[in-house]
């Protein structure tokens, strides 16, 4: 079943529990923003209005990791690095100014929602490893679908993913309303 919600006229109240997806954290604060800036413009505004009512934001470490590698390396396909390798690329001069920015990037993140470790059972990763095997779903999403049911989140995300993964979701993909 679909629970999803349009984004743009959701109306947060200070009651909402709201897991943030990678996709909408780099939409925002990474290169892709200027890439899309329509979506930069809506999940802005969408954690304004978080920030405004008081609604609780959170994000875990691994949807952390996943901003900080897919930053770096949309920093490498773009940068006259792309030659290089990417652990190169990493392990050059070039880098420095990339990682401090995704650091400044990812502290912006921290201050605005929770990171949360994440309560997965051994059993939790068995049933979710049965789904992948089968071809049946991506790995991340279903640690973070887990992840809502265990905490009673709605997601934010912009992943089409989501769309039937029977939890809450916002999002600004009209392929997923």
């Amino acid at each position: 079943m679909n629970h999803c919600n349009n984004i743009e006229n959701f109306s947060f109240s200070e009651r909402d529990r709201l897991f943030i997806d990678a996709n909408v954290w780099l939409s925002i604060f990474s290169p892709l923003a200027i890439q899309e800036p329509k979506l930069e413009h809506i999940y802005s505004r969408a954690l304004s209005l978080i920030k405004a009512v008081g609604a609780s934001a959170y994000t875990d470490t691994h949807v952390l990791s996943e901003f900080v590698n897919r930053f770096a390396r949309e920093e490498h396909k773009s940068s006259g690095a792309r030659k290089r390798k990417f652990k190169e690329f990493r392990q050059s001069n070039d880098f420095k100014e990339v990682a401090k920015e995704i650091g400044l990037q990812v502290k912006k993140i921290a201050i605005f929602a929770t990171v949360i470790s994440n309560s997965i059972t051994n059993s939790d990763i068995l049933a979710l490893m049965h789904e992948f095997e089968n071809g049946n779903a991506d790995f991340n999403d279903q640690v973070i679908i887990t992840i809502c049911r265990q905490n009673g989140f709605t997601v934010i995300t912009h992943d089409g993913d989501f769309a039937l993964a029977g939890i809450p979701v916002l999002t600004a993909n009209t392929k997923m309303l």
